[in-house]
């Protein structure tokens, strides 16, 4: 996706992602963040490839926390 991070430019990213995942490094997460200028990485310990299913009530919290840390494109503030 490093070819294509500039489709990303001022478009709010967060990524989420456990530091146990078994199925796609860590370091792409990394390499995504440094990409994508402005980008949130949040980091799960101990979490594998499911961190939203693994510990649900922080995903919320990072997830509102996220969207509502950011202006409105042009609509409503989000509640």
């Amino acid at each position: 996706m490093l070819d294509r991070s500039y489709l990303a430019e001022g478009v709010p990213v967060l990524l989420v992602r456990g530091t146990s995942d078994a199925v796609i490094p860590i370091s792409h997460a990394q390499l995504a963040h440094a990409a994508m200028t402005g980008s949130r990485l949040e980091l799960y310990d101990e979490v594998g490839h499911f961190p939203h299913h693994a510990d649900p009530d922080r995903f919320v919290v990072d997830l509102r926390d996220f969207v509502v840390s950011r202006p409105a494109g042009g609509g409503a503030r989000p509640r």
